[in-house]
């Protein structure tokens, strides 16, 4: 997206994602970063901020969908479940990347377990897709939009 230089990369997606043309169909792709949060200007109604814009932008497009009646935008979300890959992209890295990578990480599981799962019941309150090689998210993923 061409975003403005007068703007956050948050504020700029923000915007973008609030046009009036809206968005037909919004896909997360889960695996081993969570991104970079949107800082201070950019909270939730309670006032605490956001993770990442990540969080920030599921939020938004399930409230999207909240005020069209679940019409649009459909949400997408897959989950790359690949522990060799990770551990392959661990190797040869300082123990800060190393650090910072398994940050990211657990903040990945963590946003899946708390937007995904509800936790007093462990039972899925938002469906997700699992995937193991990005080759099966091609083809899994081509067919989701065909469905669309």
């Amino acid at each position: 997206m061409p975003l403005s230089a007068h703007r956050s990369f948050q504020q700029g997606i923000d915007q973008v994602l609030s046009d009036d043309n809206g968005v037909d169909i919004a896909v997360f792709i889960l695996w081993s970063r969570l991104g970079t949060p949107p800082g201070p200007q950019l909270q939730r109604v309670d006032g605490t901020e956001y993770r990442s814009g990540t969080e920030r932008e599921l939020a938004l497009m399930v409230e999207a969908s909240r005020l069209q009646g679940g019409r649009r935008p459909h949400i997408l979300a897959y989950t790359r479940q690949d522990e060799a890959s990770f551990e392959e992209a661990l190797r040869g890295k300082s123990t800060d990347q190393k650090s910072e990578l398994l940050r990211q990480k657990l903040m990945v599981e963590r946003f899946i377990k708390e937007e995904f799962h509800d936790a007093s019941s462990g039972t899925n309150i938002r469906a997700y897709h699992t995937f193991n090689r990005p080759q099966t998210f091609a083809a899994r993923f081509r067919a989701h939009l065909q469905d669309l």
